[in-house]
């Protein structure tokens, strides 16, 4: 009762299935977003199974037969690396092991389920869509974390720029729920900084900030707003009930009823 009195009165009783609406989308949202990558992630799983040439227990790494050059984590239960045989016959030794280098960073890290996470923040933030710049950044903050533990075990930034620009040179096979050597969205800002350049990157764009904003007032402005209801007491028992059903429960009670408000 009290939720739905809050919500016609700062709505209006057209507008007070509006919320309704947006918890049912946003849950719809997740289920889906779930669902596409459960199939996504088996899928691919399947398809590398296949094109499996040698596999690395100790070091959780598979070789993958195929001319592409990649290099991801895959999994969230038992997660592993997955490279392909062209990238392993294109890149250098220096390279390879500044590759392995990054995603075993993530391996160690989990990052498949923080990046997963990530995405699916990032995909029901139309409500609040600072999340999605806060996704992003964390995201490249993740990334710029493997570099450098990349870079610690090579100790030369020109080896894994080097990587980078032969990976990048096919197309992308960036999966948003494999954190991979060539990711796309987040390379520019990965090589400035191991570059060490300063660069003013913009955490959240000023029309995000905004909707989140009023977004946050409108839920505050209905947790704020006041509702009245009345009590009534039976046999002792006290209970809150809306004023709907309060004519109903004194035609209802004996003689012994006796109402509070």
């Amino acid at each position: 009762y009290y939720c739905q009195s809050l919500i016609v009165q700062v709505l209006g009783q057209t507008l007070s299935v509006v919320p309704l609406v947006l918890l049912l989308t946003t849950l719809i949202a997740l289920t889906t977003k779930l669902a596409i990558f459960y199939y996504r992630s088996q899928s691919l799983k399947r398809k590398l199974n296949k094109l499996t040439i040698a596999e690395k227990r100790r070091d959780k790494t598979i070789i993958v037969k195929s001319k592409d050059r990649f290099a991801f984590v895959l999994g969230i239960r038992n997660p592993k690396i997955y490279a392909s045989e062209g990238l392993i016959s294109s890149l250098s030794k220096k390279e390879l092991e500044a590759v392995f280098a990054h995603e075993r960073y993530h391996l160690e890290k989990r990052d498949t389920l923080i990046m997963l996470i990530s995405s699916i923040v990032s995909s029901i933030s139309f409500l609040f869509p600072a999340l999605g710049d806060f996704s992003r950044n964390f995201k490249i903050e993740r990334e710029i974390a493997a570099d450098r533990f990349a870079l610690s075990k090579i100790g030369d930034t020109k080896i894994l720029i080097s990587a980078f620009r032969k990976v990048l040179s096919v197309p992308n096979f960036s999966k948003s729920f494999a954190p991979n050597i060539a990711d796309h969205d987040t390379i520019e800002e990965r090589i400035f900084a191991l570059l060490k350049k300063n660069r003013k990157r913009k955490q959240f764009k000023p029309l995000n900030l905004l909707i989140t904003f009023l977004s946050l007032t409108i839920i505050a402005v209905i947790i704020a707003v006041p509702v009245s209801a009345e009590e009534v007491s039976f046999n002792g028992t006290g209970s809150c009930v809306g004023k709907t059903s309060i004519e109903k429960s004194y035609s209802e009670a004996p003689a012994t009823y006796t109402p509070i408000k």
